[in-house]
């Protein structure tokens, strides 16, 4: 990959970035003073609930990019020069992207409000081209060791990343036993 098809992939990650942040803040101020009262009320307790989660899996996901990435170039807890496929990261490849993800949608159902619901479906599309493109930089920047934890963890799908945990776990045990 040429420097500039890294550059462009990069600034295609940053747009996207900064574009679903900013429906993400217009979600939070429409969440804060447009809370609708009258909604479904078994829909908000559903949604109060995802907010555990979403807040957990983003903090778990910062929390271990702080911790594993032992490199001295390090900018900030979101770009790394290590590969870290521990914890969080052992069961999905892009948990604070998943953790956004349910938290968008926890503000959107939470607050019933027609424009929360809306910057929801906004924000998820860019969502999804940051996944992409952190992909596609991954691949560029960590080469074929990316390529090997693609094969191990899932991209965004935590049950199938804790069902595949506990299957190699259970066959160390087994190995070792």
């Amino acid at each position: 990959m040429t420097e500039d098809t890294r550059s462009a992939l990069s600034f295609k990650n940053q747009i996207a970035n900064f574009a679903g942040g900013i429906f993400f803040i217009l979600q939070l101020y429409v969440f804060a003073y447009s809370y609708n009262f009258a909604g479904i009320e078994s829909v908000r307790w559903v949604a109060w609930l995802l907010f555990i989660p979403s807040f957990l899996i983003i903090t778990v996901s910062v929390t271990a990019l702080m911790k594993y990435d032992t490199s001295e170039e390090r900018k900030s807890w979101a770009f790394t020069a290590d590969l870290i496929q521990t914890g969080i990261y052992g069961i999905i490849r892009h948990p604070f992207s998943v953790g956004w993800t349910m938290f968008a949608i926890a503000l959107a159902f939470t607050s019933q409000h027609w424009l929360c619901i809306f910057c929801m479906f906004l924000q998820i599309p860019f969502i999804i081209l940051v996944v992409i493109s952190e992909e596609e930089l991954n691949l560029e920047k960590f080469g074929a060791d990316y390529k090997t934890y693609q094969a191990q963890v899932p991209m965004v799908n935590p049950f199938t990343g804790i069902i595949q945990l506990l299957k190699n776990r259970r066959n160390v045990l087994l190995e070792a036993g």
